[in-house]
């Protein structure tokens, strides 16, 4: 067999709902552009150096005004 007749088999793969729903909401993210350019900020503000680490909640209520 060649490997031309071998690509037009279909090849069915399982995939664990968890992962499925994974892949969507992935897709979901890549395709809003206003989530997009809040990750990039956020990225940013990582480098920069501009974020509080919060070990407890404690931390994170404290946080809150």
């Amino acid at each position: 067999m060649n490997s031309t007749s071998r690509s037009r088999r279909s090849r069915r793969q399982m995939v664990r709902r968890e992962d499925l729903d994974a892949l969507i909401d992935t897709i979901e993210i890549l395709s809003d552009p206003g989530m997009m350019a809040t990750i990039q900020a956020s990225e940013e503000d990582i480098a920069a150096g501009r974020f509080r680490e919060i070990s407890s909640i404690d931390d994170l209520l404290g946080e809150l005004p």
